[in-house]
């Protein structure tokens, strides 16, 4: 009686691990899950299923240890480390080589693009190709249609649910960085990622904070907490929220329901 037992619980399982999108006749299994047949009398039906160490949420297959994620924010955290990837910075350690404030204005781009993709509007605007920090400055300042100023302490609940949001400097700019609900972390401001190194050399506590894969808080990615008062006028960051990437017509886009995390 009880092998019985296990192989029914096995079976259900596999059943719940099947994603209910779409068959996948001459249009292939979406990202992260794999093609299973069903046979009946009269046909033979093909089905997606999760592959192993994802999970269906809400028609989405995300990694396991994501699940905890709303699916557009763990796509966020997805599409942040694919750039970085794209971007050829390393993972782990301290790399004195790779100078801050380098890359922020092309790793900015790369979500863009990669929004782009999932069908929302970042080609225009703020997002174009070649600007530096202090343009899309000036290009977000500029738009009230698709960004709004946000205070400080709104931003990473925002960020938590998969909505862009923005923080931009006259010399650098980041994006804020997702983390599951229940997570507990020292900071109290929000966190972010710029695609940079933040070495102890440009940390007024000689400390390193993360690296290029790390989510940065903002005063010490931004250092604002630190100088004269010239140099904080510099360094202190505005935040701004992406209106596209919260507004209902993004609840069903493939942003939030099709591409998958990691």
């Amino acid at each position: 009686m009880k092998p019985s037992l296990t192989l029914f619980a096995v079976a259900m399982a596999g059943l719940a691990a099947i994603v209910p999108i779409q068959p996948v006749r001459g249009e292939g299994c979406p990202p992260n899950s794999a093609p299973v047949e069903t046979v009946s009398e009269k046909d033979t039906i093909i089905h997606c299923r999760c592959v192993s160490g994802f999970e269906n949420r809400e028609g989405v297959c995300v990694r396991v240890k994501d699940a905890k994620f709303p699916p557009a924010a763990a796509n966020l955290v997805n599409i942040m480390d694919r750039v970085t990837k794209e971007l050829n910075r390393p993972k782990g350690g301290y790399h004195k080589g790779l100078k801050p404030r380098l890359v922020c204005n092309l790793f900015f781009q790369g979500v863009g693009k990669e929004l782009t993709k999932l069908g929302l509007p970042a080609d225009r605007g703020a997002w174009k190709k070649g600007l530096i920090a202090v343009q899309i400055k000036g290009e977000i300042e500029a738009d009230k249609t698709a960004w709004n100023e946000l205070k400080e302490g709104d931003v990473q609940e925002r960020a938590n649910r998969g909505i862009i949001v923005v923080a931009v400097s006259r010399d650098h700019v980041a994006i804020a960085f997702p983390v599951p609900p229940g997570t507990q972390f020292s900071a109290k401001e929000p966190l972010f990622r710029d695609g940079n190194e933040h070495g102890p050399e440009n940390q007024a506590d000689r400390r390193l904070h993360a690296s290029s894969w790390g989510a940065v808080p903002a005063r010490n990615m931004f250092g604002y907490e630190y100088g004269d008062k010239e140099k904080k006028e510099l360094k202190s960051p505005r935040f701004y929220v992406w209106t596209p990437s919260e507004s209902s017509a993004s609840a069903l886009s493939h942003y939030k329901r099709q591409i998958v995390p990691r």
